[in-house]
């Protein structure tokens, strides 16, 4: 009879252990996912709160510079993200700006997109998905001149760009910006120039792109 009651309060206090058990590793899991939703939310914000910043300090930066320019230009290049390079097409518009920092000769504030090429040729698109990036840079120019009316020069600077190569993928990747170009002064107020734009994030999904654009920029 004593094994029995013995054998029963084994068999009950075993019982209440792994019903405790089974509470902790549900309270464990929920705050798991609780501090994961936490977390993805702070991360979206903490990205929207960047971007904003970075919108907000280049349009002030601008707003405190002289000789104001605004141009744009289309061209061809490849985008990459989590897939195999991308033949694409793309361009960009801009501000630029006469900047106070030696030996820069501008600082341009650009939006810049591409996207898969067969997207703006004849085909049929019915069920098709055509990848893209998206994107804002900031970046500190300078030129040499090759003669009165020709120069060349390169650039350097911040970018934000936003991963679409895939329909259910949409971040924001951060890096660097960089270009190089050849240009010539049509007049006192017209630029015409050839440029290679090469954007490299470093975050989430290392999306990239490069483009050769043909670019024009007019003086304000």
């Amino acid at each position: 009879m004593e094994n029995k009651n013995l054998s029963f309060r084994n068999e009950f206090a075993f019982e209440r252990l792994r019903n405790l058990l089974t509470i902790i590793i549900m309270e464990f899991f929920a705050k798991g996912m609780l501090e994961t939703t936490i977390l993805r939310k702070y991360k979206i914000y903490s990205q929207f709160i960047f971007i904003a910043s970075f919108l907000f300090i280049s349009t002030t930066t601008f707003a405190q510079l002289n000789n104001i320019s605004v141009g744009g230009g289309i061209g061809l290049g490849s985008i990459v993200g989590n897939l195999p390079t991308q033949t694409s097409f793309g361009g960009k518009l801009f501000i630029e700006a006469e900047p106070f920092i030696e030996p820069f000769n501008s600082l341009q504030f650009s939006f810049i997109y591409a996207q898969k090429l067969e997207k703006i040729l004849p085909e049929n698109r019915t069920n098709k998905y055509y990848p893209f990036v998206k994107g804002f840079s900031l970046t500190a120019n300078s030129e040499q001149l090759l003669s009165e009316n020709f120069f060349v020069g390169e650039g350097f600077g911040f970018l934000i760009l936003n991963d679409r190569t895939f329909d259910d993928v949409n971040t924001w990747n951060y890096g660097l910006a960089i270009n190089f170009f050849v240009g010539t002064k049509l007049s006192h107020k017209t630029v015409l120039s050839l440029n290679l734009d090469y954007g490299l994030t470093l975050t989430n999904t290392n999306a990239s792109f490069i483009l050769f654009i043909l670019q024009f920029n007019y003086r304000l």
